[in-house]
């Protein structure tokens, strides 16, 4: 084995057989868009009493080297996988929908109206200031 460091005579890293091997029974519950989402999600089925595993958040920082979506992902046990789903459910019907913004108090005709008699009130400003001076 001298010479080969962590990896052993094929080349296979020791750390990666290892958490291969622990990720066995394991199932992905949820593409997350970002480490924040992924970690908020983990958290609230902690407190539903269930484990779950955020992987590829430190893979973030090589958008642009690697495809941008699929990254951070939730994994469970296979047991708990079932009341996991259900947890993600509960947990997406309580989130509000995405609704429009509530259009403008202010309709376009004011808006120009506004803005020319403030441009007006600027130059009328400047010029008896520099009719001080």
């Amino acid at each position: 084995m001298r010479g080969f460091g962590r990896l052993g005579r094929r080349g296979v890293d020791k750390w990666g057989m290892w958490c291969a091997a622990r990720m066995r029974g394991m199932k992905t519950l949820y593409q997350a868009a970002n480490a924040v989402e992924a970690h908020m999600l983990a958290d609230y089925l902690k407190q539903e009493g269930l484990h779950a595993q955020v992987l590829g958040e430190h893979l973030q920082g090589a958008v642009g080297e690697l495809p941008a979506a699929g990254l951070v992902r939730l994994v469970i046990d296979d047991e708990q996988y079932e009341a996991g789903r259900e947890a993600i459910a509960r947990w997406e019907a309580t989130q509000p929908l995405d609704t429009p913004a509530a259009p403008s108090a202010v309709n376009p005709g004011q808006a120009l109206w506004i803005f020319v008699l403030g441009l007006l009130a600027g130059a009328i400003g400047m010029y008896a200031l520099m009719q001080a001076r």
